[in-house]
């Protein structure tokens, strides 16, 4: 069996299914598809088996709807029974409520954590970056110039030969696997580039920084400050400040009122 992988890009998702049902007709096997969004019939077209998330969420939330049931009638029933207006001490329909909120919340819970350590995104999981795996395509390209120059000539001249350098003259490496976008835009004045990963999320670039939430966070910290050593006064300043506006604000109106009856 040989061990050769071929990336292929595609620039929409039929032309994608289209080569992956002919490959597969082929007798080629898919090693995996890397898309910035789902596509339908992708894992069909690839011959992947159906997803074991759903019996994971019906497993998550029967155990949740069991320990709701069960740990309610135990309180009400057993543990601390309650005579309210005659009803009975194991009313189910009074649990439907929250048996309903615990099966939806555990089921929900257990089916992210599940779909993230199957992804192999759980915290601490190394992902393989594209320029490794560049380096170890040139690597192993310098290992083939190697043996190719070192084919059909003896044993002497294979022992004195060596590579002490190669060069790319034109590299036609490009990340393929790896959907990436990038967004310019202008924030006051100043060009800002973000660039996001679209297999993982991850965000590299330098954020605009607001001047104004930067000065309202100053304001909001001296004012804690202040309050922390002197309550009273921190508690007078907005009212200070308060006054200070309304008075501006009617100034103009008197002003004119003056004008008009001189």
């Amino acid at each position: 069996m040989s061990s050769e992988v071929v990336a292929v890009r595609f620039s929409d998702e039929e032309r994608l299914l289209d080569a992956v049902r002919a490959a597969r007709a082929d007798g080629f096997g898919i090693v995996d598809a890397y898309t910035p969004y789902p596509v339908h019939g992708l894992d069909t077209a690839m011959g992947l088996p159906r997803s074991r998330l759903p019996l994971v969420a019906f497993g998550a939330g029967l155990a949740g709807v069991v320990c709701a049931i069960g740990f309610q009638f135990y309180i009400a029933a057993i543990d601390w029974p309650l005579n309210v207006g005659g009803k009975p001490l194991n009313s189910t329909l009074a649990y439907m409520p929250i048996a309903f909120e615990i099966t939806v919340l555990l089921a929900g819970l257990v089916v992210t954590a599940a779909f993230l350590f199957r992804c192999r995104l759980f915290p601490g999981a190394r992902p393989v970056a594209l320029d490794e795996a560049a380096t170890l395509a040139h690597a192993r390209m310098g290992r083939d110039l190697a043996a190719a120059a070192k084919r059909n000539r003896t044993a002497k001249e294979r022992d004195k030969l060596r590579i002490a350098h190669v060069e790319y003259v034109r590299e036609t490496c490009k990340q393929t696997l790896l959907p990436v976008w990038l967004l310019d835009y202008v924030y006051l004045g100043r060009r800002y580039r973000i660039a996001i990963n679209g297999a993982n999320g991850n965000i590299a670039g330098n954020a605009p920084t607001s001047v104004f939430k930067l000065a309202l966070l100053t304001i909001l910290a001296f004012w804690v400050f202040v309050f922390v050593q002197d309550p009273e006064t921190a508690l007078r300043i907005p009212v200070s400040i308060g006054e200070r506006l309304w008075w501006l604000v009617r100034w103009p109106f008197g002003e004119l009122g003056r004008w008009r009856s001189a």
